[in-house]
């Protein structure tokens, strides 16, 4: 994977560039493989200016600390601002948050592809395409997406899980 950050607190990240293994898979480490950027735990206060990632399972993802069966609290507060990501064709969703997450801003970025069957249909391979998979995933509270483009993906732009609220 890429970048894991763990409890990181008040932190700016700029230009960051990622390129995962192709198809988006390698060996699991913390259950995070073929992720461009994770935030963990109770990370907070983030900013992420720029990044550019592909070839990943997810470009960026937030996970919920679990330990012996017991959810502890996610990240929160994090914001990114001008970001590109590129999914892979073992790509869920691009742009991913998992429950726990609160706060989490997206300014003017980007999401292109999510899963597919990964052919144009020709038997041409492509990024994005014909079956589930998303730009974002949300299954946080407090999501925010402005001006944000989703394109190519395999089934919609954005998905919000049930247990979402007040996205934006």
């Amino acid at each position: 994977g890429g970048l894991y950050l763990y409890g990181c607190h008040r932190s700016t990240i700029d230009f960051y560039h990622c390129h995962v293994l192709p198809n988006g898979r390698e060996p699991a480490t913390n259950s995070s493989f073929g992720y461009g950027l994770t935030l963990d735990d109770d990370s907070s206060e983030i900013t992420i200016n720029a990044p550019i990632m592909s070839g990943c399972r997810h470009a960026m993802s937030t996970v919920l600390e679990q330990r012996a069966g017991v959810l502890y609290g996610g990240p929160r507060n994090i914001t990114v601002n001008g970001g590109i990501a590129y999914g892979e064709v073992a790509s869920l969703s691009v742009w991913d948050s998992h429950i726990g997450v609160t706060n989490l801003t997206y300014n003017n970025c980007v999401g292109y592809g999510g899963k597919s069957d990964g052919t144009d249909g020709s038997g041409g391979s492509l990024i994005g395409g014909a079956s589930a998979g998303y730009c974002w995933q949300v299954r946080g509270q407090y999501v925010y997406l402005n001006n944000c483009i989703g394109w190519r993906s395999g089934d919609r732009a954005v998905s919000c899980a049930a247990g979402s609220n007040n996205v934006h």
